[in-house]
């Protein structure tokens, strides 16, 4: 049985539709409204009109597409499979891609030329393809346009210094910073049911001195989350969230960060915008017109109180729980600040620590509180220890190491880690470390539970012969594959 990932065509408009969508949308922008939000007559699409233009495009795809489309939208998680020899066959296939376009004079490709000129590297590198590929879909003809783009919108923002350097908070500008800091883009702590990583923009936050300041505030936002593999594989989430009485309509900042976002090696695998203002539904047609069939429909509105769009965003796989919303629908940027802070030290201390962005669903979180043990891989964790409790009450001192080595193999198996925080970042930690976390955790549970050895000698218990040397059980063969060998052994990717 063939186990490489579903390539599926990619649908929607040309690159002249793209064209003429994006002068449509230009002068949407150059509209001088009549009130707030109001837009003329002649732009605006009855909600049957969003309708019928929906079902058409949903019509045009495939049964399988279709099913691709429900699983994204609501983050219903699907086995991620990436043999190395499949892998190591497109990355050859883009590479070809790439000579291609720097030998067609139509090609813009300057920005890229003079990334491979600098850092011949770095614009090659294993790490940077593979990304690239995943955000299409394993299309190498649609990852070379998008790579190359990549380095124009680089180069654009950053210009040629920067054009082959992981971008820092150290590279922004005081300006850059300030944009950054209001909390209009936010990376969330939390991944959606499928593993997904949530990235929250609210436009009742906006505040920057130029439209680049903005931009580039996006872009470093964007490629953290992107530092993690399973990010990668998995896509992302957008979520639009504005309410209350400081909503806003920026259209400017709107389409230039959908224009930088698109440039980026970003899956999107779902959008929702949340509102609570019934004059912005005509806006909310004119976006939906000019995104193209392919984010259409992945696209969701959502008009009512905050309360209510809560609970819809719920229903999508996303932790509520997680938004940076108070009681009462508002804003909050406390834990983003945090977490910028937590960047900037990291970044300056160029600690060797590998990082973890968002934990991973298979990752055992480290420490206490609620939120922590209802995180489903320290809930998977937990059915691991409760497999191994009562041979590990039995077991003398040796035995009892390598139950707890064999757990954290497991964990390790199907792809998960242990991850300790320290401010607002999550670092692995080594086996050493985790495996006496293990055996605390045993003996915290038997203290918890009142059970000695001499109440467990009566029940049932585990061939202490074969810890160490039993691999993987159907009971762990649900989980995404294994990790690949040299370009894909750690999490942190993107240089």
């Amino acid at each position: 049985m063939d186990s490489s990932p579903r390539l599926v065509q990619t649908h929607g408009a040309s690159s002249a539709d793209q064209v003429e969508m994006e002068e449509k949308f230009e002068k949407v922008l150059r509209i001088e409204a009549e009130s707030n939000y109001r837009i003329p007559e002649e732009q605006e699409l009855t909600q049957s009109e969003l309708n019928s233009l929906y079902a058409k495009d949903m019509n045009e795809l495939s049964m399988k597409e279709r099913d691709m489309v429900y699983q994204d939208v609501h983050g219903i998680a699907d086995v991620v499979k990436e043999p190395p020899d499949f892998v190591e066959k497109k990355i050859r296939e883009l590479q070809l891609q790439l000579f291609s376009l720097r030998g067609d004079p139509r090609k813009n490709t300057l920005a890229y030329e003079q990334a491979l000129e600098q850092n011949h590297a770095f614009a090659t590198s294993g790490k940077i393809l593979l990304a690239f590929l995943r955000a299409d879909r394993w299309n190498p003809k649609l990852a070379a346009y998008r790579l190359v783009r990549f380095f124009e919108t680089k180069l654009s923002l950053f210009g040629r210094d920067l054009l082959t350097q992981t971008i820092q908070v150290s590279h922004l500008s005081k300006d850059d910073k300030k944009a950054l800091e209001t909390g209009s883009f936010q990376l969330l702590p939390k991944r959606d049911a499928a593993g997904r990583a949530i990235l929250v923009g609210m436009p009742m936050l906006l505040q920057y001195k130029e439209i680049k300041n903005l931009n580039r505030a996006f872009f470093y936002i964007a490629m953290t989350a992107l530092e993690d593999v399973e990010t990668q594989r998995n896509g992302v989430v957008l979520v639009g969230i504005n309410v209350g009485p400081k909503r806003a309509v920026d259209r400017t900042a709107v389409w230039t960060t959908q224009r930088v976002r698109k440039t980026l090696p970003i899956r999107v695998t779902g959008m929702h915008y949340c509102y609570d203002d019934f004059k912005m539904r005509p806006m909310m047609s004119i976006a939906m017109l000019v995104m193209g069939a392919t984010s259409r429909v992945r696209f969701r509105a959502h008009y009512g109180k905050p309360e209510d769009n809560q609970f819809k965003l719920s229903t999508f796989g996303i932790p509520i729980q997680a938004l940076p919303l108070t009681a009462d629908g508002g804003p909050k940027v406390k834990y983003h600040r945090q977490w910028l802070k937590s960047r900037r030290d990291q970044e300056e201390l160029q600690s060797s620590d590998e990082i973890i962005v968002i934990p991973g669903r298979l990752d055992v979180l480290l420490g206490r509180g609620k939120p922590i043990q209802e995180h489903y891989g320290n809930q998977r964790y937990h059915v691991l220890l409760d497999k191994y409790q009562n041979a590990y009450e039995l077991a003398k001192k040796f035995e009892k190491m390598q139950i707890a080595d064999r757990i954290v193999q497991s964990v390790h198996e199907y792809s998960g880690h242990f991850l300790r925080q320290d401010g607002a970042r999550w670092v692995i930690v080594d086996d050493i470390m985790a495996r006496d976390k293990v055996s605390h955790a045993f003996r915290t549970r038997r203290a918890a539970s009142g059970t000695s050895a001499a109440a467990t000698s009566k029940m049932p218990n585990i061939n202490l012969k074969n810890i160490g040397t039993k691999r993987r059980t159907s009971e762990e063969s649900e989980t995404p594959g294994s990790s690949l060998s040299g370009t894909d052994s750690k999490r942190r990717v993107i240089s």
